[in-house]
């Protein structure tokens, strides 16, 4: 039997036992025994509906002490647990203990003044999860006014508590962003008041935010802007999104990007608005600087036309000229190459002449003088002529030596190898300084003019150290690798500054440099020249085999 079925049942045993206490009003038995039926038949029924109720609800119903120290039944479907027998601990079982004291006050007043018992405060539900509750409890009295019990039902509200706390952090966080927002953001009713606004749109317009409600959009938009015919589009189309000038309080003119939505709620339009006065400002810098751009640009271009044109008639000029001075060097070479030529068949011809004819000659001259001096030696002329003898004889022997440097005989006959080293020996004698000689994979014998060549720059070389390097020892090395010829010569003389080639005055005391340069250059060799005052000088030549 449910709290309110027993409740009924013992009012009505009550009434019963009052009526035989009281023979003046009791009924005849009968009645008594209808009475009761009936009492039992709508104590049942009560309790069917109560049942029936409490299945069909998702409320709570409970029963309390006078006091509320004692829970004497709680029933519940789903959201909290059942209680059957009285509880003095439901407090710690249902209440959180931070609720606990406001739910205390809220019961205490309510006991205090007899009145009905409202709160909503935080449960522990069934599930062991916290939730939210409204809970009212209605007091039942006696005859003399006093509170036997209170009689109580709760609802779960956890899922609206939900809402209602998500909706608060929604609108805080939309009022931060709308407090915090760089763009001016406003609401306007129908007649362009504004309804609402935030700080941004107070430093565009010059007048504080909250002081902007309830003025008209028209006092700030610039005259020259059509904003009649801007606002009927709008409302037309439901949008908005263009340039509008504004007039700040200051009467500075500032350009604003828009973008509105209308009907965002009944009779109010969101407009959010963006200062592009400083872009614009830079567009129109940006426009003059590119059209001041576009004319330097013509300006340059036309001077690089010009210049473009200079250098190719200088280019061409250039052409000309490097045509010319190739031109030049092939005929310099040739001629170098044809001097060359025409010395050593000079040279050839000269040492064949001294050789042949006139040493032919002078030995000739020897032979008759001997014959001359062996009939005449006793004779006073004798002295006179042997000394004749030692003059022809020491003019044949310059002669021999005279061709040999003109055309060496052993070039011809043995190759470069031996003849170098006759080379270096008689210069050692004839300069008298030390030469130290150094030969490595030569072969026997190669290209008579490579010969000829290697020869001659050794010659002229050792021939320069004589004249001009005041040295005390020279070093040639001659030898083949990798199919190239190496020639080196360096001495430990005086040396020179080699910016001194470049002077003419140079070049024509030292033509044989100029002509060994072109004896290497003539077989695609290479000729380096290396020399520093103090220090020496060597020469490399290099030269394919």
């Amino acid at each position: 039997m449910n709290p309110l079925s027993r409740f009924l049942f013992f009012s009505a045993l009550l009434l019963y036992d009052k009526l035989k206490e009281e023979p003046s009003m009791m009924k005849p038995e009968n009645e008594l025994i209808e009475l009761r039926k009936r009492a039992e038949e709508d104590l049942r029924k009560s309790e069917e509906r109560f049942r029936a109720l409490v299945e069909a609800s998702s409320e709570v119903l409970y029963r309390m002490s006078p006091d509320w120290k004692d829970m004497r039944h709680l029933q519940s479907r789903r959201f909290l647990a059942n209680t059957e027998k009285p509880s003095n601990t439901w407090l710690q079982e249902y209440i959180p203990p931070n609720d606990q004291p406001y739910v205390i006050s809220a019961i205490n007043e309510a006991i205090r003044t007899k009145s009905i018992f409202e709160l909503e405060h935080r449960v522990q539900r069934a599930d062991g999860t916290l939730g939210w509750t409204f809970s009212r409890a209605v007091p039942l009295v006696d005859a003399n006014g006093e509170i036997v019990e209170w009689f109580g039902a709760a609802s779960d509200i956890t899922e609206r508590r939900q809402a209602e706390e998500a909706l608060k952090d929604s609108e805080a966080r939309l009022r931060a962003i709308f407090e915090a927002a760089e763009e001016a953001i406003i609401t306007l009713d129908e007649e362009q008041c504004c309804l609402g606004a935030n700080p941004a749109a107070g430093t565009i317009t010059g007048v504080p935010h909250d002081l902007l409600v309830g003025r008209y959009l028209r006092e700030f938009v610039d005259p020259a802007f059509d904003l009649a015919s801007a606002w009927k589009g709008f409302i037309e189309s439901r949008r908005f999104r263009g340039e509008v000038p504004i007039r700040h309080v200051s009467g500075s003119l500032c350009i604003v990007e828009v973008y509105a939505t209308a009907n965002i709620g009944h009779g109010r339009h969101l407009f959010i608005a963006h200062d592009i006065t400083e872009r614009k400002r830079m567009e129109v810098e940006i426009r003059k600087s590119r059209d001041e751009l576009e004319v330097r640009v013509l300006e340059r271009t036309s001077e690089l036309l010009k210049e473009i044109e200079k250098r190719t008639r200088f280019a061409e000029i250039l052409k000309e000229s490097g045509r010319k001075l190739a031109l030049n060097y092939m005929k310099r070479k040739n001629l170098a190459q044809r001097l060359v030529e025409m010395i050593e068949n000079d040279r050839r011809e000269i040492a064949m002449t001294l050789h042949d004819h006139v040493g032919s000659i002078l030995t000739g001259a020897k032979i008759e003088i001997e014959r001359v001096e062996a009939q005449l030696a006793e004779s006073p002329v004798a002295e006179g002529i042997a000394k004749v003898k030692g003059l022809v004889t020491e003019t044949i022997n310059m002669i021999r030596n005279i061709s040999s440097q003109l055309r060496p005989s052993s070039l011809d006959r043995f190759g470069l190898a031996p003849s170098l080293r006759s080379l270096t020996d008689e210069a050692a004698r004839n300069i008298g300084i030390r030469i130290h000689l150094h030969m490595s994979g030569m072969p026997k014998r190669f290209s008579p003019d490579k010969e000829l060549a290697l020869y001659r720059i050794a010659q002229e070389s050792l021939n320069n150290i004589a004249k001009y390097a005041e040295a005390k020892t020279v070093f040639v090395t001659l030898g083949c690798r990798d199919g190239t010829i190496h020639l080196t010569i360096e001495d430990d003389g005086k040396g020179f500054d080699l910016a001194e080639l470049d002077n003419d005055l140079f070049e024509q005391e030292h033509l044989g440099m100029s002509i060994m340069k072109e004896r290497a250059l003539r077989f695609a060799g290479s000729f380096r020249l290396e020399s520093h005052p103090g220090k020496g000088t060597q020469i490399m030549v290099e030269i394919p085999f």
